[in-house]
């Protein structure tokens, strides 16, 4: 878990984003962003501005009833992602990590104490008041963040123990994204040649612990089945192959989560 100033931090980042998107700012807010979070390795940068631009097409995009529950959902996952960050750094380094974030952050959003998003106002130890609509969305689509990011870590954070009700197309909007973003990381973080078998059958049982408090209908619960499934097979090959075999498959792809996630959002 980390400290409340630097998931402070990761609250302030996040709503930079969004407020920094379709603005005069965004040009030099984006490379700045992207060079700090890439760590100063050319490929993770460009790959951060990949992200960054799809952010700013998807906000550009949205629907006007819609826009504060994307903006809000937005702001979680760039949270959740510089959260991620700076777990994986070593405690050492993630002081002076945070200060880059924070100094590009402000250049967005200032130094206030509060940080608006949408109807919502985003403080800056990462609690949401005011827009009861959009802070609901955020606190709950941040949840589906945590489970696909990091798990137990977010999900103390927001202090969630359910999902709750969201509108129709509010939930779809969420699916969709959770989709898209458990690719990234199954991509990112759990390389099928050399990850201990430990780890996928840990990260499981932590899903498993969450699966309990959902219901057995909802597109939350299905997801953690399926992830808890993929998580122990990829568990059982590592151990049946410690040195990798020829012809591994490869996570599921971006396309194939969001046509399923589609079917199942159209059916409810």
């Amino acid at each position: 878990m980390l400290p409340e100033t630097l998931t402070a931090v990761a609250s302030m980042a996040g709503t930079a984003v969004v407020r920094a998107a379709g603005t005069d700012a965004w040009t030099n807010f984006r490379g700045r962003f992207s060079r700090t979070l890439g760590r100063g390795e050319e490929q993770a940068a460009n790959g951060e501005l990949a992200r960054l631009d799809r952010t700013a097409a998807e906000l550009a995009s949205a629907d006007p009833a819609e826009a504060d529950a994307v903006r809000a959902y937005q702001a979680g996952v760039w949270c959740t992602r510089v959260e991620l960050a700076l777990e994986n750094l070593e405690e050492s380094q993630r002081e002076t990590f945070a200060a880059e974030l924070r100094a590009a952050a402000e250049e967005v959003v200032g130094n206030d104490s509060n940080r608006q998003v949408g109807n919502s106002t985003v403080s800056t130890d990462g609690r949401t008041t005011g827009g009861e609509d959009a802070s609901s969305v955020a606190t709950k689509v941040g949840m589906w963040i945590g489970i696909a990011v990091s798990l137990l870590a977010v999900l103390a954070f927001f202090g969630i123990n359910g999902v709750g009700d969201l509108d129709f197309r509010t939930k779809k909007v969420s699916e969709l994204k959770a989709c898209e973003l458990a690719n990234d990381v199954w991509t990112e973080y759990f390389p099928a040649r050399d990850a201990d078998p430990e780890e996928f059958r840990t990260y499981a049982d932590k899903l498993a612990k969450v699966k309990e408090r959902t219901d057995g209908d909802s597109w939350l619960h299905w997801f953690l089945e399926s992830d808890i499934e993929y998580q122990n097979g990829w568990a059982s090959s590592a151990e049946d192959y410690p040195e990798g075999i020829e012809g591994d498959p490869d996570p599921p792809d971006s396309s194939s989560w969001i046509e399923h996630c589609e079917e199942i959002a159209e059916n409810k």
